[in-house]
């Protein structure tokens, strides 16, 4: 299983000489089976590179994209995907949804012409809309485990394993608000058990959160403590907020790292960067 980041920001893309180094796209992962089977891991700006990078590729076969949720954040680079305007490309859209029907609509509403000028049905590749809620989902050699997070408007994580290598994406996710939470917090930490690469929402710091209570992100110090609670091997800091700039990152891992050393446990901590590869 291959995993690349494409786009690891929150809230609102943010260009410019002080995010280049983490990244300035919002969410978008890719991730590829042993046999080339793709995943795609939602549509914020971040898309858009990979729809260049799949159309030089020459990638072929049906696209699976994956919506945790449908936050501007999360969606909005959806009408600049190069592949979508190529009449062979087929996508496999999956989604929270009551139907086929609505999963569509909802898709497609940011493609209206009062936002874009392309409507959406005029697009000239094949979509097959599947609607999802807390359940399985195989897709090539990928297995794929949803849990629904602690968010406005309710987001998804997925567990996702090929073999024995599992790959956990928690993002938009509030750890430290557990009396809201659907779910008990050690089913969050069975979620990301033993997780080989575990990436978690890390929007804002312990200060911060006083001021941001019920907006559906962790601090990177919650992220730490559940990545330890479930023996997670690596935790990528995700969805960095609009305003950190390439220190303000660095320091969040070096304090994890010394929280790490006071409790005598052993996490590989980083800050998830566009390009970053995993291989698992």
């Amino acid at each position: 299983m291959r995993v690349k980041f494409w786009g690891t920001r929150g809230s609102v893309p943010v260009p410019g000489p002080t995010t280049i180094r983490y990244g300035g796209n919002t969410t978008c992962v890719e991730v590829e089976d042993r046999n080339g089977n793709l995943l795609v891991i939602d549509a914020g700006t971040g898309i858009r590179s990979l729809g260049n990078d799949l159309v030089r590729r020459g990638k072929q076969g049906p696209i699976h994209v994956f919506f945790t949720h449908y936050h501007w954040d999360h969606i909005q680079g959806w009408p600049f995907f190069a592949p979508t305007y190529l009449p062979k490309s087929e996508f496999i859209i999956y989604g929270r949804a009551k139907s086929a029907g609505m999963l569509r609509e909802i898709f497609a509403y940011q493609m209206q012409y009062t936002y874009f000028p392309v409507k959406f049905e005029d697009l000239p590749c094949k979509f097959e809309f599947v609607p999802v809620g807390e359940n399985s989902l195989k897709i090539g050699e990928l297995n794929v485990q949803t849990i629904d997070l602690c968010h406005p408007g309710k987001t998804f994580g997925a567990r996702i394993w090929e073999k024995k290598r599992v790959f956990v994406f928690m993002t938009d996710h509030e750890a430290g608000l557990k009396d809201k939470q659907p779910h008990p917090y050690t089913d969050y930490t069975e979620f990301a058990s033993k997780a080989d690469l575990l990436i978690h929402d890390a929007q804002f710091t312990e200060e911060e959160l006083p001021t941001h209570k019920t907006w559906g992100h962790s601090s990177y110090q919650e992220a730490l403590q559940l990545a330890v609670d479930a023996d997670a091997k690596r935790l990528g800091l995700f969805h960095h907020a609009p305003e950190r700039v390439y220190n303000d990152i660095d320091r969040f891992i070096d304090h994890c790292n010394q929280l790490l050393d006071r409790q005598r446990k052993s996490v590989d901590v980083f800050g998830t960067m566009e390009g970053m590869v995993f291989t698992l």
